[in-house]
């Protein structure tokens, strides 16, 4: 699994405008490389760059008790660690009271912060780990962005679920489909999201998603391993 869009609980500090600016240098580069090892050498370029900037600006997350300075992290540490089961319980008890209304959460008020959050490493300003509108995939490790499009580009098809398209992987992934008129299915509640076209092999699946991916499942039990097969992993199949 990646997690391309980040994680709540994590937070991250930002490079500095200089060395961004570089780094955004590099990523235009790496976009007009037109062979494995001219990416291989800007990919290795960049790291070498990065190594001059804080840790937790490129490669690691910096965690509710590293937080900065301690009046603060008082504060916030137990928001992300001592409630985080009771959240979970009370979205489990929601999920089961399907006549509730969706809208009806209560309000919990902010607590207020002595100062604003700072970076353990450079003592700048914390963001949380979450990818940000003018941030790419590849700012952070964490996104694990070399990964998902090393997938992307061996993938034989994409299967989405409950997406709105909304956000940039979508649009490579799709992009990447057409590029390869390889099959895109679209499991969500509604149609319309994405059509098919001369240029995208597209298919929507309508329904609930704890129905219709549990049919996928039996499609592709019987194909990889045939109706016999299929007997020997029923233990295996989704709850």
């Amino acid at each position: 699994m990646v997690e391309a869009h980040g994680r709540v609980g994590l937070y991250k500090c930002l490079p500095t405008v200089e060395q961004e600016a570089a780094d955004d240098e590099i990523e235009e580069q790496l976009d007009d490389a037109t062979s494995d090892e001219e990416k291989a050498a800007k990919l290795a370029e960049r790291a070498e760059q990065r190594k001059t900037w804080c840790e937790y600006a490129h490669s690691n997350n910096v965690k509710p008790h590293e937080i900065m300075p301690e009046s603060v992290r008082s504060v916030m540490q137990p928001l992300t660690e001592d409630t985080k089961d009771d959240v979970k319980d009370d979205v489990k008890d929601d999920v089961k009271d399907d006549t509730k209304d969706s809208n009806s959460w209560e309000e919990v008020e902010a607590p207020e912060l002595p100062s604003a959050p700072t970076c353990p490493g450079c003592e700048s300003a914390l963001l949380p780990q979450a990818l940000m509108f003018d941030e790419s995939y590849s700012s952070h490790d964490f996104y694990e962005y070399e990964k998902f499009r090393d997938w992307f580009d061996k993938a034989d098809a994409f299967v989405f679920v409950g997406t709105s398209f909304a956000v940039t992987v979508t649009d490579m992934a799709i992009n990447e489909a057409k590029k390869r008129f390889i099959p895109v299915y679209n499991f969500n509640l509604e149609a319309g999201r994405i059509n098919p076209s001369a240029t995208l092999n597209a298919e929507n699946v309508i329904g609930k998603s704890e129905e219709t991916l549990e049919e996928l499942w039996h499609c592709l039990r019987d194909k990889l391993v045939g109706e016999e097969g299929a007997k020997a992993v029923v233990k295996s199949e989704p709850t």
